[in-house]
């Protein structure tokens, strides 16, 4: 900044951060996030999903899965570096800068193709919501196959249950293996319905002859997943029809001469006269310019970034940051404040693509606390 240049006395500009402390707090981060990325965040992701029941065998089992990973990923990795080597004559301070440039490309892959999703996703996001119409098309497209999803996980669910009932009518109050079994039944339902006809056609096939605590640890493995399954998909089918109805309500209320938005769900149904007249302003009047209005402005800054990025290595003066920097004049608050816009908006863009990020179905963020451990363990790492 101009301020480490300056020669003479000048004053500190206000929220100033020395180079020896940006270097101390680089460190610090970059360090803290290898060590999770690499090694905590995968040892609790293999924890929470283990079926073990006690702590020492969950860590055990976690730690071990993790050492296998790292020990095959180890030997592919020296093979890929003897290969290198002996091919290109590659060795000692080269290998080692290869492989950070190996690094950097990943780290900037990710980066790219995720704040590029971002880039486009968010304006287009804002847009749509702008308009109770195209939101409520784009939510009943969803509803339907949400609701085959959640069919399907209770049946999952069923099935994973009287299997479970199957094995604790086996084992004894009196066997070892009898509080493995309960902490197992604890997780299945009282009632489901959808599943009634496979629990009275369960074959008992997938039942070994001698029941065993690794047999166990996988059935209460089976259950905690189909439990989580199960409340997740029937959550989005929930959510899905609900914001179906309330955007159908609402858009019905356009044309109501008292501007009141009436719905015959709770807890709307249940809203004083002056909230309803209050929702009807924001949801028919202030919301559609509120939404659009955000919507230009994040499309200006995507095309501001794109542009900037796309002139880089060209001429600096086409660059959308610099005739901001300069139209504020240059001053150390103007110069943080615009970067803290710009990067944050990056930031979001980025961070946005990975919490919608879902993994065969596996791996994804919900809201309302419908998230499972070691989904929120993966978004984590990345």
């Amino acid at each position: 900044t101009l301020y480490r240049i300056c020669e003479h006395d000048c004053d500190e500009p206000l929220g100033y951060i020395s180079s020896p402390f940006t270097r101390r707090l680089w460190v610090g981060l970059y360090w803290s996030m290898y060590l999770l990325t690499w090694v905590v965040l995968p040892i609790m992701m293999s924890y929470v999903d283990s079926g073990a029941f006690t702590f020492r065998d969950r860590l055990r089992e976690s730690a071990w899965s993790n050492l296998q990973f790292y020990g095959v990923s180890g030997a592919v990795g020296l093979l890929v570096v003897g290969y290198i080597a002996l091919t290109r004559g590659v060795f000692g301070a080269d290998l080692v800068a290869f492989f950070m440039a190996l690094a950097n490309f990943w780290g900037l892959f990710l980066v790219i193709t995720f704040m590029g999703f971002g880039l486009v996703a968010i304006p287009r996001k804002l847009w749509f919501r702008g308009d109770l119409a195209l939101e409520l098309s784009k939510i009943e497209g969803r509803a339907m196959a949400y609701k085959d999803k959640a069919y399907d996980s209770a049946l999952e669910l069923a099935d994973a249950a009287s299997e479970v009932r199957l094995v604790s009518a086996r084992v004894s109050s009196t066997d070892d293996l009898r509080p493995c079994v309960d902490r197992v039944l604890a997780y299945c339902p009282q009632q489901h319905s959808p599943g009634r006809s496979v629990q009275n056609t369960h074959s008992t096939s997938h039942i070994p002859a001698e029941i065993t605590e690794a047999y166990l640890a996988m059935l209460h493995n089976r259950i905690k997943h189909a439990v989580l399954k199960e409340e997740r998909d029937r959550w989005r089918w929930s959510r899905s029809a609900r914001r179906a109805f309330f955007l159908q309500d609402a858009i019905a209320s356009r044309g109501n001469p008292n501007r009141q938005l009436v719905s015959s769900l709770g807890p709307w149904s249940r809203w004083t006269l002056a909230r309803r007249s209050a929702a009807w302003w924001w949801y028919i009047a202030l919301r559609p310019v509120v939404f659009r209005a955000l919507s230009v402005a994040a499309a200006l800054l995507s095309i501001s970034i794109l542009w900037s990025e796309l002139t880089f290595g060209v001429a600096s003066q086409f660059s959308v940051v610099r005739h901001v920097l300069r139209a504020l004049g240059l001053s150390y608050l103007a110069i943080e404040a615009t970067s803290i816009v710009f990067v944050a908006y990056m930031c979001l863009c980025a961070y946005s693509s990975v919490m919608k990020l879902r993994i065969f179905n596996v791996y994804s963020l919900e809201s309302h606390h419908h998230t499972n451990e070691r989904s929120l363990l993966f978004c984590g790492a990345y």
